[in-house]
């Protein structure tokens, strides 16, 4: 949970809006994040990926997907259905980039949400768990987006 008031799961910024520009105030709400709850495996994470897909944005954004996760998505017989299903809400609401940081053995489970045939692309990082090294592949995954964005923007 994100220990954040209201719905712990969707960031809230000035206006409701669950975006911003405003590099100051997401800063301020994602020093708030505490890693809460947890030890059981696996995560509802692909249920997640949708939900997020669907939160109301700003027209003509770039939109990009960021997930960071120790553990694996629900398996069984629907797996393969939601993966289709996180496609389709990343393509309808017109995300582009997806960027995961997760363990290595989760890797290629989770690559499989991009969609390169609807442009939704994407980066892998390693999860690590000493709080340098976590904030530092936060700048590279803040680098890497802001490559990609530019890159697909002159396409």
């Amino acid at each position: 949970m994100a220990g954040i008031k209201g719905d712990p799961f969707t960031f809230k910024f000035k206006g409701g809006s669950s975006f911003t520009s405003a590099s100051k105030e997401y800063r301020g709400i994602v020093a708030k994040i505490k890693a809460e709850g947890g030890g059981d495996i696996p995560e509802n994470s692909l249920e997640g990926i949708k939900h997020a897909a669907g939160a109301p944005g700003r027209k003509g954004v770039t939109r990009i997907m960021v997930l960071i996760t120790d553990a694996p998505p629900h398996g069984g017989p629907t797996l393969e259905k939601r993966i289709s299903e996180v496609r389709a809400a990343l393509t309808a609401h017109k995300y582009h980039h997806v960027y995961l940081m997760t363990t290595s053995d989760q890797r290629a489970l989770y690559e499989r949400v991009w969609n390169k045939d609807a442009r939704v692309d994407g980066a892998w990082f390693q999860i690590a768990t000493p709080p340098a090294a976590f904030a530092a592949i936060l700048d590279s995954i803040t680098e890497q987006a802001i490559t990609d964005v530019h890159k697909w923007k002159r396409k």
